[in-house]
């Protein structure tokens, strides 16, 4: 975040010094007040650019084998302007290539879900999906997980089209 501020003044200073080089060179006397209106919208202009491309920019970064699932958009009322479209702030994904699946459990596929979110650590976290029935579970020790430790998992009911599961479950590499 610290980065941004300090991108946005020094974008706000070298706009107002361009338009006072124009005016420079042009001859004449900028008018009181428009070098500050004009950096003023230079800045405005590079805040909305980087909240409304952050997610685009953060998506095309990621590797082939990770998938966006999700996004989150929130208005605030610190940027009136959301809500009438409000910017993606977070979004999970799925790492694809290390789903697994488990001949002694059917159904079930365990997957590495990414949360990641604008100005926070990006989180990493095991989730197993029931492809057969629409729920799953936090996973904390996928070396453990085994057919008896399944009667022990607390399951989350999930709505039947959950894009999560529905990309682990339709990419969910074949039991080893």
């Amino acid at each position: 975040m610290i980065f941004t501020l300090i991108g946005m003044v020094v974008l706000g200073v070298g706009i107002a010094g361009m338009a006072s080089l124009l005016f420079r060179v042009l001859g004449r006397r900028a008018p009181g007040g428009l070098l500050a209106l004009v950096a003023g919208l230079g800045m405005f202009g590079f805040v909305l650019w980087n909240d409304y491309t952050w997610f685009a920019r953060t998506r095309d970064v990621l590797p082939g084998h990770v998938q966006v699932a999700r996004t989150f958009s929130e208005p605030s009322p610190l940027q009136p302007w959301s809500y009438l479209l409000a910017p993606v702030h977070r979004f999970s994904a799925v790492n694809t290539a290390t789903t697994q699946r488990n001949e002694a459990l059917p159904g079930l596929v365990l997957a590495e879900i990414y949360l990641v979110a604008r100005y926070q650590p990006s989180i990493s976290h095991w989730q197993l999906y029931d492809c057969q029935t629409p729920r799953r579970a936090d996973v904390s020790n996928v070396e453990d997980l085994n057919p008896a430790a399944q009667a022990t998992i607390d399951w989350h009911p999930l709505a039947a089209g959950d894009a999560l599961r529905e990309i682990v479950c339709r990419n969910a590499a074949p039991p080893s």
